[in-house]
């Protein structure tokens, strides 16, 4: 069993731990020396290297100096629960905005309302038409609004409570998938890392698929994590539930199965079958609340009428070859293509598109605006839930474009997002030299560390959007936190 664990990590991630440094390196080059919000490269090349040194010092003093007690236990409920109370005031600050935004959540929340209503005849629905990915997201919110309604809550409290609850147990569950042997020592800094992240703030308050699918690959590898250590009901109710979970993930927005997809291939380098019984359960369970979801979605005229008309998959494929990958540099490509009336010219003009424009996508001038536009900064698109005009808060003057203080808030979120590139990059160089060593890296680390690596592959890709970051948030602070314990676990050995 050894030497074929050997065989498969030598053959599957070495390759992919050289691929991943190449992918993050490039990614750490393009945001450190072409940084958006108009950030200075000399400043963030300085911040590129200052920041992360200060970070694993932090961590390693922590690691040296911490000592678990019934306190510190105490200590992070206290500071989860106020965690989750300023979020939900930050909510309640920014306010009920649906209206405002005028774009995608706009439609997915005002169809998700008319259902609630109790009608299966939506009216002026040609968006979904044309954009059905985000049917079973409008299907999804309206069991929220519906549930409100049926409770006499406000449907804007109800759903953004839901949605905190979200956030807050995405930080336990990453410190499940962290804790070894008990050692509860990297909670505080998970929940700290959590806690400092701005955009984490604004996108708590929209139900949109950004938001939804928060942490959800990442929940379910935790009830995962703890099941293993369960026998008879319990073990498989918690396998169901996580089966569950990654039906409902998946069909919010795919990327949040990534963590999901990435544990997949750590398990087969360590070996299936053991776990043969547990993967049975999880492959029958999901194809059974796929099955149920697909029968749901199908009661909707909508989603039978939309497999005629929908834009392919490989649309967004198409957009992201031409410019910096972006809806707005590629507008005039997305109007031809939502104004032909059939998928199959949909799917042909895209082809078409692709074949006049692949030599440009392969262009390094391209990938470099492309990494730009999905990387090289730390709102992770925030921005995008605020409007031009000031709302008079305190969090647009953060994270508007247009607030007084927003250059400021771009250099903090730039320190943020680059401390973690920059452990995570150490950490997978550490790793090719451990894996030629024939060393094994820890479970919780190669999970974040593939996952990143998926999101890196995709949205060079697809659609450039540095919206999509915003889920992998908990991938990325599992991540730095597992890279930053792996780092420092070398030094201390090197010293002792």
């Amino acid at each position: 069993m050894e030497k074929q664990e050997g065989k498969y990590q030598k053959f599957i991630l070495i390759p992919i731990y050289v691929l991943f440094f190449v992918s993050l390196l490039f990614v750490v080059s393009v945001t450190v020396f072409m940084p958006q919000d108009n950030l200075i490269p000399k400043q963030t090349f300085l911040i590129a290297f200052g920041v992360p040194v200060v970070s694993l010092v932090s961590f390693f003093l922590w690691n040296k100096f911490y000592k678990d007690s019934k306190f510190n236990l105490v200590f992070y409920i206290i500071f989860l629960l106020f965690y989750a109370a300023i979020l939900y005031l930050a909510g309640l600050y920014l306010g009920d905005r649906w209206d405002l935004t005028l774009g995608d959540y706009y439609s997915v929340r005002k169809f998700a309302g008319q259902i609630a209503s109790g009608t299966h005849e939506l009216t002026d629905y040609e968006y979904l038409l044309i954009y059905n990915n985000n049917i079973k997201p409008v299907l999804f919110l309206s069991v929220f609004l519906k549930s409100a309604r049926f409770f006499h809550f406000t449907e804007f409290f109800f759903t953004m409570f839901f949605s905190v609850l979200q956030t807050v147990i995405t930080v336990w569950a990453v410190n499940v998938l962290l804790e070894k042997n008990k050692d509860k020592k990297w909670n505080l800094i998970t929940l700290f890392l959590s806690m400092i992240c701005l955009p984490i703030y604004v996108f708590t308050s929209m139900f949109y698929t950004d938001m939804m699918s928060y942490g959800l690959g990442i929940i379910l590898l935790a009830l995962i994590k703890i099941s293993m250590s369960k026998k008879g009901f319990i073990k498989y109710a918690l396998i169901v539930i996580s089966a569950i979970l990654f039906i409902y993930a998946m069909q919010w927005k795919i990327t949040a199965i990534f963590p999901v997809i990435a544990a997949a291939i750590v398990l087969v380098t360590r070996g299936i079958k053991k776990y043969k019984n547990v993967i049975f359960v999880f492959v029958i369970a999901t194809a059974a609340f796929y099955l149920l979801s697909y029968i749901w979605g199908n009661t909707y005229p909508v989603t039978k009428e939309s497999k005629e008309t929908s834009n392919p998959s490989i649309s967004w494929f198409a957009m992201g070859l031409k410019g910096d990958g972006s809806y707005l540099e590629n507008k005039s490509f997305v109007d031809e293509l939502n104004s032909l009336p059939t998928k199959k010219e949909k799917t042909e003009f895209s082809i078409e598109r692709i074949k006049e424009g692949y030599k440009e996508g392969l262009t390094f001038n391209h990938q470099i605006r492309k990494a730009h536009t999905n990387f090289a900064g730390g709102s992770l698109g925030s921005k995008n839930y605020l409007t031009e005009f000031s709302d008079g808060s305190f969090f647009w003057d953060l994270l508007s474009p247009w607030g007084k203080y927003y250059w400021r808030t771009s250099q903090y979120n730039f320190c943020f997002i680059i401390m973690i590139y920059m452990i995570i990059l150490l950490g997978a160089a550490l790793s090719i030299i451990d894996l030629i060593r024939g060393k094994k890296l820890p479970v919780e680390k190669m999970i974040a560390d593939i996952s990143f690596f998926g999101i890196i592959i995709f949205l060079m890709l697809w659609e450039a959007n540095c919206r999509q970051m915003f889920n992998q948030i908990p991938v990325l602070i599992l991540g730095a936190v597992a890279n930053g314990r792996y780092i420092v676990g070398k030094i201390n050995k090197k010293h002792t």
